[in-house]
């Protein structure tokens, strides 16, 4: 008797496994990233740039070169296999005889904000304990997923990480800029263009004014042999000029800026991402973009501590 009750409940157990365990298990998790398909794309379908957001642990990351390319989170292999318009097919290793096909797709759901999703099926085959197994191994893979993606969607998020710089939109309070132009035939040196900022200098305290920002500059290739400087420092109040200094008078207007440390080719690689920022965000520029001097460059020597605001005025 007690043996046919043991019989009968393992028949049961087993019947449960099969009736509550199917053959297939469906994984997939969703998770929504506030960044432009754009931007969010380069850091998505370029693979190799992965390492950058992938979630760091103890087993650390593991990759090689082109397609092949494998990534380590808790105890899983991470293996891509295609690399297709806004989808990454990935190969999910749970051990040596348990290989999940997978998709990771990215989708726009507003100009600034992403739909990440992944998916995939996991056959649990016919045997009760490897059903089990799978069972356990479905837990594990969803807990990853969302791990992974949500550390995809806090890199994204962030406007340093994807461009180098912190952009940002805000006011700017000048309303009054007095102006003063150079041409030369190369580009122009640091003396040169603070030669340009005292001239200013010695203009606005001639005229009993003040000061009230950091002197502005804008620098311009007219042809294969001239360079034209533009500086410019804003006042406190509205002045006459001559026939030199232009005086220029704005309403408040909107800006995107962003702090670059470095050299001349630090803030020119800060203008190329300053305009991915614009693109990816359908921005429209409406005036002359410029260099806010925050160091003064004529007495730090040294570009590597140079700050510099780079700055365009937006409608």
């Amino acid at each position: 008797m007690k043996k046919w009750l043991l019989m009968s409940g393992a028949i049961a157990i087993i019947g449960s496994i099969y009736i509550f365990i199917p053959a297939k298990l469906t994984i997939s998790k969703t998770i929504i990233g506030n960044c432009s398909i754009a931007a969010a794309n380069r850091y998505f379908s370029d693979t190799s740039k992965w390492i950058k957001w992938w979630p760091q642990n103890t087993e650390g990351i593991f990759t090689s070169a082109g397609r092949d390319t494998s990534f380590i989170h808790n105890g899983y292999a991470y293996k891509i296999t295609g690399v297709f318009y806004n989808n990454v097919r990935i190969c999910i290793q749970c051990t040596d005889d348990c290989n999940i096909n997978s998709n990771l797709r990215i989708v726009q759901l507003s100009k600034d904000s992403v739909l990440i999703g992944w998916e995939c099926n996991l056959p649990t085959g016919n045997n009760p304990l490897k059903k089990i197994i799978a069972y356990r191994h479905r837990k594990e893979i969803e807990e990853n997923m969302e791990a992974i993606m949500k550390s995809f969607a806090s890199f994204i998020e962030e406007p340093a990480n994807i461009y180098g710089v912190n952009f940002h939109q805000t006011l700017s309070k000048d309303s009054t800029l007095v102006t003063l132009t150079g041409v030369t035939t190369a580009y122009p040196t640091t003396a040169y263009i603070y030669q340009l900022i005292d001239s200013l200098k010695k203009y606005i305290t001639s005229q009993g004014a003040k000061e009230i920002n950091y002197p502005m500059l804008n620098v311009s290739k007219l042809n294969d042999t001239q360079f034209k400087t533009m500086v410019a420092i804003s006042v406190n109040k509205a002045l006459e000029g001559n026939n030199k200094i232009i005086i220029k008078r704005f309403v408040p207007w909107k800006m995107i800026e962003g702090d670059v440390h470095g050299g001349t080719h630090s803030v020119d690689k800060a203008f190329e991402q300053l305009f991915n920022f614009r693109d990816d965000n359908h921005i429209s520029i409406m005036a002359i973009p410029f260099q806010s001097l925050i160091t003064d460059r004529s007495k730090e020597q040294d570009t590597t501590k140079w700050i510099t605001k780079v700055c365009a005025p937006i409608s």
